[in-house]
């Protein structure tokens, strides 16, 4: 069973239709959210799904500029983490996508890393654009790798960033924009199986195709993903060229990977 570790389901117009498609095609995962709003009626919704787990969470690029607005998002989102181990979309984007300063970003994630050190037996879905050095230092000054687990979804850091990332126990969600690019391959390359998951980020916000045609995207982006990712370390090491066995090995070995965190 394939798992979509960093998708949307929300971002469609009937996000359980969707899930009941994937779920037909034994697809499931983890759907994640961009404000705390949007995880309450997503848990509603997919309350009857089986596949999927719903993540709460506050994307960099919905946080508010003004700095009381930011820290009543924050609140809301702190509010629903005892009620969920599923955390995410949450981080920081230091590009010109966000209107919230890095200083008041860096406010609301550590707020919210460090509750879920409070808690413990969280999975953080995490976006980093321009910051991994930065959230990593946030992660291991809250103390939030020694009880929780961190997923990097399209991992986009220097390569001392990535070094250090898989070090702490980090794991990367792996996609097919990541795997388009020679630096994310390289970043593949470099990752030992056990930090791997695949993701498909989708489906994209107003997608008003018929649920069955997106879900066929969906599982479509995830076997190129594992495909990519197959043939990257194929050429890696050449351990991994046994043929059409040791690919189903490898593959079972990401899902169950991935089963394990959502249980």
């Amino acid at each position: 069973m394939p798992y979509d570790m960093h998708c949307h389901l929300d971002f469609f117009a009937d996000p359980a239709r969707l899930a009941a498609h994937l779920s037909a095609k034994q697809i499931g995962g983890l759907s994640v959210t961009v404000q705390p709003c949007d995880y309450v009626s997503a848990h509603h919704a997919l309350a009857t799904s089986k596949g999927f787990r719903v993540a709460a969470g506050l994307h960099p690029w919905w946080i508010a500029a003004d700095e009381a607005r930011a820290q009543a998002q924050v609140g809301e989102l702190l509010d629903l983490l005892p009620m969920t181990s599923y955390v995410g979309e949450i981080g920081m984007d230091f590009s010109k996508h966000t209107q919230a300063s890095p200083e008041i970003q860096v406010m609301v994630f550590r707020q919210i890393v460090r509750e879920c050190a409070r808690l413990g037996g969280k999975v953080l879905s995490l976006h980093g654009v321009k910051s991994a050095s930065v959230m990593l230092d946030e992660l291991e000054s809250a103390g939030t790798l020694r009880n929780n687990t961190c997923i990097f979804h399209w991992f986009s850091g220097s390569s001392q960033d990535l070094i250090r990332a898989r070090e702490l126990g980090c794991k990367f969600s792996i996609g097919m924009r990541m795997l388009q690019s020679a630096k994310g391959r390289e970043y593949v390359k470099a990752l030992p199986l056990d930090a791997l998951l695949l993701e498909t980020d989708l489906p994209q916000k107003g997608d008003k195709r018929e649920a069955a045609c997106v879900a066929q995207d969906m599982q479509q982006s995830l076997k190129a993903a594992l495909e990519h990712l197959l043939h990257v370390k194929h050429a890696r090491d050449a351990s991994y060229t046994t043929g059409e066995e040791q690919d189903e090995m490898l593959a079972d070995a990401i899902a169950q990977q991935s089963a394990k965190l959502l249980v």
